[in-house]
């Protein structure tokens, strides 16, 4: 409803907020991409492409040459300008609904077919922990982040070249077989806060073991030089002691 597109076509949603190191506009160019091809997109990322007068002048966005494809980007940011502008340029399906209240967002997340996030300065990625555990596929860029977080629980497919549109593609592809849902709710992803403190304190345990060697040695080279200060200390003593 919210996009105004029909039941059988194949919702994307990102939900963040709409800055430039969101990277945000990845997905529009791919969605182009996905449309027009990739000189049309070599000419819209340079400042040579024109404008489309309609949409009805292109064929519609599909990934499975049946369902066709909607982009719903929930959220407000500095950068909502400049992607609203890229998309009424070049009439992509995307939707803007600005800011969504946290108790609406489940609702959201579950009534996508895939999740996208194209940003790669998240410390945790709270949104794709949001999503999966919605049950909706999630397709995100390989990063240290969520390299470390997600790629051994997650399908490699779902996961892509961060800035390459064509891997993007692919990713959202593989997420939004009709069969990713269903391997969600086989085999949900268990996450909580208590388990992510616990990976947290381990990592700390981790970089103080790693850090030991250094300490100890740092130690040995404190206690050679205090053991020096003495003996100069008292030599100094002695040494005033006897000029007297």
């Amino acid at each position: 409803r919210i996009c105004g597109g029909s039941p059988d076509d194949c919702i994307c949603i990102m939900v963040q907020r709409l800055a430039p190191e969101k990277d945000t506009m990845h997905a529009l160019e791919a969605l182009l991409q996905l449309r027009d091809g990739s000189e049309t997109l070599a000419a819209a990322k340079a400042g040579k492409g024109k404008a489309i007068a309609s949409a009805s002048d292109r064929p519609f966005c599909t990934i499975d040459g049946k369902r066709k494809l909607r982009f719903v980007i929930a959220g407000d940011g500095p950068a909502r300008k400049s992607l609203v502008n890229f998309t009424e340029k070049y009439k992509l399906p995307v939707t803007f609904t600005g800011n969504v209240k946290n108790d609406r967002l489940p609702p959201l997340y579950r009534a996508a077919d895939v999740f996208v996030t194209c940003s790669t300065s998240e410390t945790y990625g709270l949104t794709v922990l949001e999503a999966l555990a919605c049950g909706t596929p999630s397709i995100l860029p390989h990063c240290a982040v969520f390299d470390e977080l997600w790629e051994q629980r997650l399908p490699k497919e779902w996961m892509y070249d961060h800035g390459n549109p064509t891997t993007l593609l692919d990713s959202l592809k593989a997420a939004a077989n009709k069969s990713s849902k269903q391997r969600l709710r086989d085999e949900p992803v268990k996450a909580s806060w208590s388990d992510a403190t616990t990976e947290l304190l381990e990592q700390y345990d981790a970089c103080i073991d790693a850090n030991l060697p250094l300490r100890m040695e740092l130690a040995t080279i404190g206690k050679v030089l205090t053991n020096l200060f003495r003996v100069t200390l008292v030599g100094l003593v002695i040494w005033w002691a006897l000029r007297f």
